[in-house]
């Protein structure tokens, strides 16, 4: 009879979490031939792994290196690409949760994390080697030969200071004849020289500061510079500056704007620090060109204008101590608002196309979420719920583009009209995101760059990491494999087995989950343990590989919208339910008891509902957003005119893993290069190459750059008639209280 039970309870966990789970399966993207709009012909390559599909271990070196998973800078020089990566970039983002757990008091093993991290994201987040994620690689591709090289690894040079701990390579150009990069490390930054004549040599260090992200070359080719934010100088709360070289060589590094050029926003808040920076030619300054910079400051992000300073400008006294004019353009100060009039912007990228300006923005979902997250985990809710209010703000805030044109007009070429600020002309023709839905994942516009008079931009889709955040309602754990709903069945048996282990964490699951522990304990989980063996199995695949995706996530949908809708009435009906069998005939009923216990349970949940509906609305908005994307991974786009624009790919060349594409090269060879992140299974190098109309190509043929999926038919019958009973009985609780509080 127990054995029976058990199966019974095992039968019911594992049916909820067939319906609240989902994996999506796309099919690789096929090297092939293209066509723009107009009818030109390109030709598009995976030139990094060619034969790794979507899922596999992929990386930059043959055989895979999962944990380089972001191109993150790269740089073109004399026939080769050097590409610096990211280490294992998500794992980070895991060990900070794990540290805020750790600091509020809860017993994190390693084991614990590797079980929850498996369980929320069917293994698709690894922890890879231990300490992956200081281990940030340069990498040479040959562009002649194919070839993929590793030129430095930090793993070589253990207990170095300046070589043996590196996060990641953020910048990267190209500088009379030699490739440098940034090199992030604990608390600093050094910039990196990787020399033409010596590549293999050990980089030399040419510059220190607190932190280098931006970095550029001038339109002359003449000068390079550097920016990031500096020590605090007495009197300020923080600090900003630029650097310029004209050699590049150690000792060159010269200051023209510090935190004095930047003092309304330095003396008064806390951060201010270059983001972004670029050259555009403006023959109306000294050496024919101007500076244009992105501050990211306390109050929003600053543009700023930066030129070197004539005779007549220094006399009048318009220059800087170090000889250049700064002027703001967007701020509180500038001729436009501080972040464009829309402070979830987090970055404005300048782009300089056809002579025009172009910025491209960035919305911030990681610091929600790591907030989220870190909520959940340390059973925080008031930060887990702040955190979940932002990504659903942030869904609705996608990347968009400015232009600067060439007679000073700033406009929105790409984003939605209701975020657009008055001062600023409208003219996209298609709404933030590359999408006309209200919600969308797609929250950076990284990078651009001009390639056979055509700009290119890439961006970032955050669709893997909200589906994680709300897997029990977008139908995202439907579909598996056979294989895979084993597998998944596993990660469930060792999480309630780690979680369990640790009566801190079940401390503070069951304080605001009081449910938590029917759920998670030995009974529960040896029914799941049974039912992944033979024949229970068979059965319950033949039942979940009957369910429809797009129809349960709806029905789930419709359950969440009733039940908040309803909550009141609910806990009313509970009230009386508990006030009937606690008296009377059943007063002295164990069973009666056993029930009001029960009640009690379904009360408090149903309270809880009513008390945070909106953040429970907040979430269906992100479950929902996660529910109909169709081409989740990254993107790129192009456009002739600055206004209309066509997709090169939409969702990561059919690769959701590869959740952004984050870097642009030229080469030599004429063609335009793709880095990608994906912080899943590694890095990708893709190449594009425009070809002439008669072009013949001989390889893989592939006419779409991405698939829509069919129609998936299933039981979608059954869950209507299942919303139509719960409707019912809504319904008659309804009748029945009021008849109640009628007598």
């Amino acid at each position: 009879m127990k054995k029976h039970r058990l199966f019974l309870r095992g039968t019911a966990v594992v049916a909820m979490l067939v319906m609240l789970f989902t994996a999506l399966c796309v099919p690789a993207f096929a090297d092939g031939i293209y066509s723009h709009l107009d009818g030109s012909k390109y030709v598009l390559q995976k030139v990094s792994n060619p034969d790794r599909l979507e899922g596999e271990v992929d990386g930059l070196l043959p055989g895979g290196d999962r944990a380089s998973s972001y191109c993150w800078a790269m740089a073109e020089n004399n026939g080769y690409l050097y590409i610096g990566t990211w280490a294992n970039g998500l794992w980070q983002m895991v060990e900070a949760i794990a540290a805020g757990a750790k600091n509020a008091g809860i017993e994190v093993t390693d084991e614990l994390v590797d079980s929850i991290v498996d369980l929320a994201t069917r293994g698709e987040i690894d922890r890879c080697e231990d300490d992956s994620y200081y281990t940030a690689k340069i990498f040479r591709y040959s562009e002649e030969t194919g070839e993929m090289e590793l030129l430095f690894d930090p793993g070589d040079h253990a207990g170095d200071p300046d070589y043996g701990v590196i996060t990641g390579f953020r910048a990267a150009v190209e500088f009379k004849g030699d490739v440098y990069m940034d090199a992030l490390l604990s608390g600093r930054c050094l910039l990196y020289k990787v020399t033409d004549e010596d590549p293999y040599a050990l980089p030399e260090i040419v510059f220190e500061n607190g932190t280098l992200r931006a970095m550029c070359v001038s339109v002359d080719g003449e000068t390079m510079y550097v920016a990031g934010k500096t020590n605090i100088p007495e009197g300020y709360k923080s600090a900003a500056a630029i650097f310029a070289t004209t050699t590049g060589e150690a000792g060159s590094y010269e200051v023209i704007a510090d935190a004095e050029d930047f003092a309304y926003y330095t003396k008064s808040g806390t951060t201010a620090d270059f983001s972004d920076i670029t050259t555009m030619a403006n023959p109306a300054y000294k050496d024919g060109y101007e500076l244009i910079g992105s501050l990211g400051t306390s109050k929003g992000i600053v543009i700023v204008r930066g030129h070197a300073a004539s005779d007549e400008e220094i006399a009048a006294g318009l220059a800087n101590r170090h000889g250049w004019v700064w002027t703001e353009f967007a701020g509180d100060n500038g001729e436009y608002p501080i972040s464009f009039g829309n402070l979830y912007h987090v970055n404005l990228n300048p782009v300089v196309f056809n002579d025009e300006l172009y910025f491209l923005t960035m919305t911030n979902p990681m610091t929600p979420l790591l907030q989220l997250f870190t909520g959940l985990v340390t059973g925080n809710m008031t930060q887990f719920y702040k955190g979940l209010d932002t990504v659903a703000k942030d869904c609705d805030i996608e990347g968009t583009i400015y232009r600067l044109t060439k007679d000073g007009t700033l406009q929105m070429v790409m984003g939605d009209k209701e975020y657009c600020d008055d001062s600023i002309e409208y003219v996209a023709k298609v709404g933030a995101g590359f999408t006309d839905e209200k919600y969308g994942t797609t929250m950076y516009i990284w990078r651009g760059i001009t390639y056979n008079d055509r700009l290119y931009v890439n961006t970032i889709d955050y669709w893997n990491l909200f589906g994680y955040v709300t897997q029990l309602t977008n139908g995202e754990l439907l579909g598996m494999s056979k294989d895979g709903l084993k597998t998944e069945l596993g990660y469930l048996v060792t999480f309630m087995d780690q979680v369990m282990g640790s009566k801190t964490l079940m401390d503070k699951l069951s304080s605001f989950l009081p449910v938590i522990n029917q759920v998670l304990n030995e009974d529960v989980k040896a029914a799941v343990e049974n039912l992944a063996s033979e024949p229970m199995f068979d059965m319950l695949y033949l039942l979940y590989s009957g369910l429809d995706q797009t129809t349960t996530t709806e029905y789930l949908g419709e359950v969440v919208d009733l039940v908040t809708a309803n909550a009141e009435d609910l806990a009313a009906f509970c009230d009386k339910a508990i006030a009937v069998l606690s008296g009377g005939i059943f007063a002295e009923s164990a069973s009666a008891k056993k029930m009001v216990e029960s009640i009690s349970s379904v009360k408090s949940a149903v309270l809880m509902i009513a008390e945070n509906k909106e953040h429970i609305e907040n979430y269906m908005i992100i479950s929902d957003t996660v529910a109909k994307e169709k081409n989740p991974g990254g993107e790129v786009w192009c456009t002739e005119d600055g206004i209309n624009w066509e997709p090169i790919t939409r969702n990561g060349f059919n690769d959701r893993y590869n959740h952004g594409v984050r870097t642009f090269a030229i080469g030599d060879d004429g063609s335009l290069y793709y880095g990608c992140a994906n912080p899943y299974y590694g890095a990708q190098l893709w190449k594009h190459t425009d070809v002439a109309d008669d072009y013949e190509y001989t390889g893989r043929q592939d006419p779409t750059q991405y698939e829509e999926p069919e129609e998936e038919q299933g039981v979608s019958g059954f869950f209507d008639q299942l919303m139509n009973f719960l409707r019912s009985i809504l319904d008659m609780i309804k009748n029945l209280l009021n008849t109640i509080f009628a007598n």
